[in-house]
């Protein structure tokens, strides 16, 4: 995600009405509220950044550009040895990387200090000084970027109860675990919409068949979580995955949908849910500056789920419904 906060998701980053409304408003009021509030801890550190990098690529001929470009390019390979998995362009910089260790060095030696100064509620979500070194230097090397008409960079790479409280957790205050938690919790959503359609699919009368599925997809989400855990905690493989899955459970529904249609004609809500998250997946595909800094594709993403999710309940009902009227209708014709 562009230009986010480094309290969500390490990122400057499926249906329920309620939760998600809550993560998109905690993704908007966690970006208005923590950048104003971020300055008390490195109050003149942004003028001190523009006295050192007054114009981070001036405008020159087409030569001089490329001679700098390539300065800047060797000053970034320089830096190779620290561990950029899952680094994003914003992060990666050579600019964002001296702020940070400018910013560490002045104002985290002291951490009593720090925390005599650090506002009650940013200690109650553990924020600690280098979280506000590097949310401060996000700012300024956006602004760094903006002036050389670089655009807005991206930093730090980029569901049932338990995965939509997972979610606002995250977007409240991220750490390590918090992330591992919204990730993964993510992932089984997806997995269990794709067994609540082979149940649809198959039925729920001969038990094996959901059985054999359902240890199919516990084993593929096992592997998905003993990769991102234990070998590499990949943004890229987690996307792929979910896009995966996702396309499956897609597909498959519409497909159900143009087969039923004709005798169930409540099914087109199953195909605008279907095709309203997969549309409103594209927020997160083709990501963009966050409007105001402060409303951005996630918090969109996020918003928009909630209120198909009204229409998938909707759906459901029906379905419930016919499903029942279909078993008595069977009844009958046995008798």
């Amino acid at each position: 995600m562009p230009c986010l906060t480094t309290a969500e998701r390490k990122t400057a980053g499926v249906l329920g009405a309620s939760p998600t409304l809550i993560t998109a408003a905690v993704i908007v009021i966690d970006n208005l509220l923590l950048r104003p509030v971020s300055r008390y801890m490195v109050s003149g550190l942004t003028e001190e950044f523009h006295q050192e990098f007054p114009n981070p690529r001036p405008a020159c001929s087409a030569r001089s550009q490329t001679m700098h470009s390539s300065i800047l390019t060797a000053a970034a390979l320089s830096l190779i040895y620290v561990d950029w998995a899952g680094a994003s362009a914003g992060d990666r910089s050579w600019i964002y990387q001296k702020c940070v260790k400018n910013c560490s060095t002045s104002n985290c030696t002291d951490v009593e200090t720090f925390l005599q100064k650090q506002p009650y509620h940013l200690q109650l979500l553990q924020w600690n000084c280098t979280d506000e070194c590097q949310y401060e230097c996000m700012w300024s090397t956006v602004e760094a970027f903006r002036r050389d008409g670089s655009g807005v960079p991206q930093f730090h790479g980029k569901v049932g109860i338990n995965a939509w409280t997972w979610s606002t957790v995250f977007h409240t205050r991220e750490t390590d675990f918090t992330e591992k938690m919204y990730y993964f919790f993510g992932f089984s959503i997806v997995l269990y919409n794709v067994f609540i359609f082979s149940c649809r699919i198959l039925g729920t009368k001969i038990r094996w068949r959901q059985c054999l599925v359902g240890v199919i997809l516990l084993v593929i989400y096992a592997q998905h979580i003993h990769y991102l855990t234990f070998i590499k905690f990949d943004y890229g493989y987690n996307m792929k995955m979910n896009l995966l899955f996702g396309m499956v459970n897609m597909v498959g529904w519409l497909i159900w949908c143009g087969v039923k249609y004709k005798k169930q004609r409540y099914v087109w809500k199953c195909a605008a849910v279907v095709l309203g998250i997969n549309a409103l997946l594209l927020l997160e595909v083709f990501d963009f500056p966050p409007f105001w800094w402060a409303l951005d594709a996630h918090a969109l993403w996020h918003a928009g789920t909630a209120y198909l999710g009204l229409l998938w309940y909707s759906f459901i009902i029906d379905d419930s419904l016919y499903l029942k009227q279909w078993e008595e209708d069977m009844a009958l014709k046995l008798d």
